[in-house]
């Protein structure tokens, strides 16, 4: 299981996100700041937000976050 953190759009908290999965797979990179995005359920808001696994951030939002990275 890998988790990574993201800024919930809605309130603003920052939320711990996972995925099963060992490793991101690299077919994934097209860019750095692209894919992989998966549906994640957010426990703050209780709506699903589309996330990039990679960087954290949140399909859709205007400004880039930096608190918003991977916990690698």
């Amino acid at each position: 299981m890998k988790s990574f953190m993201y800024r919930c759009p809605n309130t603003g908290a920052m939320v711990q996100g996972f995925i099963v999965a060992e490793e991101v797979p690299e077919h994934y990179n097209f860019e750095p700041e692209d894919g992989p995005y998966e549906s994640m359920y957010c426990e703050m808001c209780r709506q699903a937000h589309i996330v990039n696994v990679k960087t954290g951030k949140v399909l859709g939002e205007e400004d880039d976050d930096p608190e918003a990275v991977n916990s690698d």
